[in-house]
């Protein structure tokens, strides 16, 4: 019996992309991602194979909507202290924020990696200061 070669359908491509943007682990999403022609779940290789694109698509732009909602309660501190922490937390886990000082390794970066910090220290101790006021 040959075997047929997985083809990935817009479907699942959307459902991928989706649930990396959740963070869910890889292994995870093949278990849910069923080959049409088996019936079976498709392995990580396949998973890697076939949705490279969604894999790192939707953790960038999960990151991106947690920057943007970051940006809009920085500027406006009428939210509650659970979702500025839970934003905190999302940004640092998930979007590799921190609040120590880093520089980049590459020569000639360090002047943007200098305002890349500060841009996010100011981020940081802006939503720090709205938690303290809410809560």
């Amino acid at each position: 019996m040959s075997r047929h070669q997985f083809k990935p359908t817009e479907d699942q491509r959307f459902i991928v992309r989706t649930l990396a943007g959740q963070g869910m682990r890889q292994t995870d999403i093949a278990a849910l991602m069923l080959n049409p022609h088996s019936g079976k779940p498709i392995t990580d290789k396949t998973l890697r194979e076939h949705f490279r694109y969604e894999l790192d698509a939707g953790k960038a732009a999960a990151v991106s909507d947690l920057t943007e909602k970051a940006h809009q309660i920085a500027l406006n501190d009428a939210r509650g202290p659970e979702q500025v922490r839970m934003l905190i937390f999302l940004l640092k886990t998930q979007g590799r924020f921190s609040e120590e000082r880093f520089t980049d390794e590459a020569p000639g970066n360090e002047a943007r990696a200098e305002s890349r910090d500060d841009a996010r220290a100011r981020l940081f101790g802006r939503l720090c200061a709205i938690a303290d006021r809410a809560g």
